[in-house]
C-alpha cells in the first residue's frame, strides 16, 4: 500500500477517535448535569434544596413542610422603623437596628397557630424545634423573595446575644421574663444591690421585634443601658393570657360577619368585655403595633343586639374586619 494512502487512513482514524472522545466527554458532562439537577429539584421537593437537611429555603408566598412543623411566609419587608405599642413613631434610642429585611412567618404546630416577625441571624424556640434565621431576600419585580432557615431539635431555654441584643426565651408571665432578665444582669455584672440597681425600662418595636431597654446603676456611680428582645415572650405571655380568662369566653364563631359574630360571654363589665377582645386579638394575630394594627373600632346595633366592628391591618398589609357580639356586657358598670 503507498505510504500517502497510509498516513491518510491514520489520520481519518485518529479523526474519528477524537470526535468519538468528544461525544463521550459530552454525554458525561449531560449525565453530570442532569445528576445534579436531580438532586437539587429532589430538595426543593422536599422543602430544602441542599444537602443539609436542616436547612429550608422558603419563598415569600409559600408554606413548607419540617417534621411536625409547617411554616410559610407571609411577606418580606424593608427594615420596620422605631414605633410604639399604638404604631406611633417614637426615638428608641440606642437599639441596635436588624441589618436587612424582615420577613413574617405563619407557623402552624401539633399544639397551635400563630406568626412572628424575624430577621437575619434570629434565633428562636419554636415547638420541640430551635429555629436560626440564616438569610432573608427580598423580592424583585420578576421574583419571590426568600427566607433560608435552619432547624435544629434542640431547644435552648437560655437568652442569647444576638448585635448586643439579648434574647429572652419565650416565657408565659412579665414575673418569669423579668426573672430571667434580672438573672440575666446578675450573671454579668455582679448580685443586683450590691454591684446594680435597677432604674427604669422602656419598651420600643423595631424592625418587627419588641426591645425592652433597662437603664441600671453600677457600683460606681454609672449607668448602664442593656437591650433584651422580648418578642417571643410577649407572645408567650399574650397566649397565656387568653388560657386565663377563665371566666369570660369567645364562641367558635369566624367573626367575619355580624350574622357569625363572636360572643363574648361571662365578663362582668363593660371595660373587662372590651380588654378581653384585645386579649383574643393579640393571641390570635400576634402583638398589636407590631404583627398588627387598630384601624378603627366601631359600636353597631343591628336585631336588637350590640356588636364591635374591629377593623384591623395586619403586618403584610392585609385589611380584616371582625364582628364581636358584646351584648351581654355592652353598658355593664358605666353609670
Amino acid at each position: 500500500m503507498p505510504r500517502d494512502l497510509r498516513t491518510t487512513r491514520i489520520f481519518l482514524k485518529i479523526k474519528v477517535m477524537k470526535k468519538a472522545l468528544a461525544i463521550v466527554v459530552i454525554l458525561v458532562g449531560a449525565l453530570t448535569l442532569l445528576a445534579a439537577a436531580v438532586f437539587y429539584f429532589r430538595g426543593l421537593e422536599d422543602g430544602t434544596g441542599s444537602e443539609d437537611k436542616n436547612v429550608i429555603t422558603i419563598p415569600e408566598g409559600i408554606q413548607s413542610q419540617f417534621g411536625d412543623l409547617r411554616i410559610g411566609v407571609a411577606a418580606i419587608k424593608e427594615k420596620a422603623e422605631y414605633v410604639d405599642s399604638e404604631g406611633n413613631p417614637v426615638d428608641a434610642g440606642s437599639i441596635p437596628s436588624p441589618v436587612g429585611p424582615i420577613a413574617k412567618l405563619a407557623i402552624a404546630d401539633p399544639e397551635s397557630d400563630y406568626s412572628m416577625n424575624v430577621a437575619t441571624g434570629d434565633s428562636y424556640p419554636v415547638g420541640n424545634y430551635e429555629m436560626y434565621v440564616q438569610e432573608i431576600v427580598l423580592g424583585t419585580e420578576g421574583s419571590r423573595g426568600l427566607v433560608t432557615l435552619r432547624i435544629t431539635s434542640e431547644v435552648d431555654k437560655n437568652p442569647t446575644i444576638i448585635n448586643h441584643v439579648v434574647s429572652l426565651p419565650p416565657v408565659d408571665t412579665e414575673k418569669r421574663k423579668a426573672a430571667y432578665a434580672f438573672a440575666y444582669l446578675d450573671t454579668v455584672y455582679g448580685e443586683g444591690g450590691e454591684n446594680w440597681q435597677y432604674i427604669s425600662v422602656d419598651r420600643a418595636a423595631m424592625g418587627g421585634r419588641v426591645y425592652d431597654t433597662l437603664t441600671i446603676k453600677l457600683a460606681d456611680g454609672s449607668e448602664e443601658l442593656v437591650h433584651f428582645d422580648v418578642t417571643a415572650a410577649l407572645r408567650q405571655i399574650a397566649k397565656k393570657a387568653l388560657e386565663d380568662l377563665t371566666d369570660i369566653t369567645f364562641s367558635k364563631n369566624s367573626g367575619e360577619a355580624v350574622e357569625d359574630a363572636i360572643l363574648i360571654r361571662g365578663a362582668e363589665s363593660d371595660k373587662a368585655g372590651v380588654d378581653s377582645e384585645y386579649v383574643y386579638l393579640n393571641a390570635k394575630y400576634g402583638l398589636r403595633g407590631l404583627d398588627w394594627e387598630l384601624v378603627q373600632q366601631a359600636l353597631l346595633t343591628e336585631n336588637g343586639r350590640e356588636y364591635d366592628q374591629m377593623d384591623l391591618k395586619l403586618f403584610d398589609g392585609t385589611e380584616k374586619t371582625l364582628y364581636f357580639d358584646i351584648t351581654e356586657f355592652f353598658g355593664k358598670g358605666i353609670e
